[in-house]
């Protein structure tokens, strides 16, 4: 009985690896029929995928053909499109598949619907379509009959807005050495030492203009909407600007720029805190803005935001103090603001308090007097309301809109009075304690900006009710004549800064920084 057990177990064993290799031997039918699927689907999804690539590659073709061939609008010569639109397309040589040609189409953008319509509008075209197509040759799908794919894009280009840059009061930021406060500014404000790198090349800036959208694009940033919000550190800004312009063979300056940004600490400045670029589209990336204004106002910004915006002020700013002996300080309420963008954009004029407590003294002799004083001047905001471009795009004109805001002469702080007191002549007291308050309404004014300036003219234009410290004449003349010897001393001490600083008591001065863009373009399809 055991040995029959025993002989079956045996076999038992014995029969085990046959079953194992029936079992590996079912497996191999299985995997070849699911790498046959796998293959087939890979070999198709490359030739889609190939196919895919040709799309966004006509895609890129139409959008970059279509707006070069918009420089050429608003003609509606068809001839004249295709061959801008063929000269754009041998720029781009590096292209997908078998192209064939572009089809060009003048056209207008419908008014209402804001969609391409082919033909003229009142005989003007202010659209152009260019459709894009490629063949492209499939290397798996002919087991299917198919050999090649197609793939074709369209793309509608059209005159962008125009658009300027351009200032309210801030004509310190774009005088020359000898009247502008910017070199003492930028050494009290920022600790900046321009000794070290000599100002006359700073004011050489003045001369330069930098396409805004380039910097921005230093920076990091594309659009409109992020040049906004975007914070960047001055010495980021510099750099971003000296790279600019060094592209555009500005070596000295870019050379200049790149030192002063070393000095420069860890400053923040909020882009859209002093640059207004309207957000509707990006034609305010097209303008040109003159690299001066550019790092003097966003010094001025960031010296504000950091808390560095009260100056004492001495006779290192050429002020001709030589009548005085004066304590003054200037405090930067709010930086003034450049616009730059199409119709509607803004500029602001720095909000500024000017207070000054100082002696006088005339002929050599002092103590004749002390004059206590404080000149807070409202923001002026300048409003482009028009820009129009010829069609040669070489001339140009803008319309600005100015608004002057209210002027207050008060004592030192904003409060109070301005006094002068006592005035005497060795030792002999000419008058008591003079209290002075004045104060300038807001005005509104329109100017036309031609471009180019007529000749031998500079483009400064003011609007307003002009008020000098002189004016308090018939205050002190009410008092004793005496007091009329002060009245020159103020003009000699305030007028001076508000000046370099760009501020006139009821004047606001509105200057175009760069030359109109007419020919930037956009996609609108």
């Amino acid at each position: 009985m055991t040995g029959r057990w025993a002989r079956l177990a045996l076999r038992g064993d014995d029969r085990r690896p046959s079953r194992r290799r029936d079992e590996r031997g079912s497996i191999l039918p299985l995997t070849i029929l699911t790498m046959t699927i796998l293959l087939g689907f890979t070999a198709f999804a490359a030739d889609l995928g190939l196919q895919r690539v040709a799309v966004r590659d006509m895609q890129s073709v139409a959008d970059v053909v279509a707006l070069d061939a918009a420089r050429k609008l608003p003609t509606c010569d068809a001839t004249t499109l295709t061959t801008a639109a063929n000269a754009s397309l041998a720029r781009q040589n590096r292209r997908i598949g078998r192209t064939s040609p572009l089809v060009v189409t003048p056209g207008h953008l419908d008014t209402t619907t804001k969609t391409f319509v082919a033909g003229a509008a009142n005989g003007v075209c202010d659209a152009v379509k260019v459709e894009s197509s490629t063949t492209v040759d499939f290397a798996f799908a002919p087991v299917i009959g198919r050999s090649s794919g197609s793939a074709a894009r369209s793309a509608v280009g059209a005159r962008a807005q125009p658009a300027v840059c351009f200032s309210a009061g801030t004509k310190s930021l774009v005088l020359n050495s000898s009247q502008s406060a910017l070199s003492p500014l930028l050494d009290r404000i920022l600790r900046v030492n321009l000794g070290l790198v000599g100002y006359s090349g700073l004011v050489d800036l003045k001369t330069l203009s930098v396409r805004l959208g380039d910097v921005a694009a230093e920076l990091g940033i594309g659009t409109t909407q992020q040049l906004a919000t975007a914070t960047v550190t001055l010495r980021q800004l510099m750099v971003a600007t000296a790279t600019v312009l060094q592209r555009q063979g500005s070596t000295a300056q870019a050379t200049l720029l790149n030192t002063l940004s070393g000095q420069v600490g860890a400053l923040n400045v909020n882009l859209g805190r002093f640059l207004s670029v309207g957000t509707g589209g990006e034609s305010g990336l097209d303008a040109q803005l003159n690299a001066l204004d550019l790092i003097g106002t966003a010094a001025v910004s960031a010296a504000v935001a950091n808390g560095k915006n009260a100056v004492a002020i001495g006779t290192d700013l050429g002020v001709p103090l030589d009548l005085v002996t004066a304590n003054t300080q200037l405090t930067i309420i709010e930086p003034p603001v450049i616009a730059c963008g199409g119709v509607g954009a803004q500029a602001r004029t720095a909000q500024v308090r000017l207070d000054v407590r100082t002696g006088v003294s005339v002929l050599g002799i002092a103590g004749i007097g002390n004059i206590s004083l404080g000149v807070q001047v409202g923001k002026g905001t300048a409003t482009l309301t028009s820009v129009t471009c010829a069609s040669s795009g070489v001339q140009a004109s803008t319309t600005v809109r100015g608004d002057t805001s209210l002027a207050t002469l008060s004592g030192p702080g904003g409060t109070g009075s301005a006094t002068v007191t006592p005035l005497s002549l060795l030792g002999i007291p000419l008058a008591g304690v003079v209290r002075i308050t004045g104060t300038v309404g807001a005005k509104s004014t329109t100017q036309q900006f031609p471009y180019p300036p007529a000749p031998d003219l500079t483009q400064i234009y003011g609007g307003g009710e002009r008020i000098i410290l002189s004016s308090v004449d018939s205050t002190t003349n009410s008092v004793l004549d005496g007091i009329n010897k002060l009245t020159g001393t103020l003009d000699l001490l305030v007028q001076p800064l508000l000046k370099m600083l760009g501020i006139q008591l009821g004047i606001m001065e509105v200057r175009m920084l760069g030359t109109p863009s007419c020919s930037a373009t956009r996609l609108a399809g």
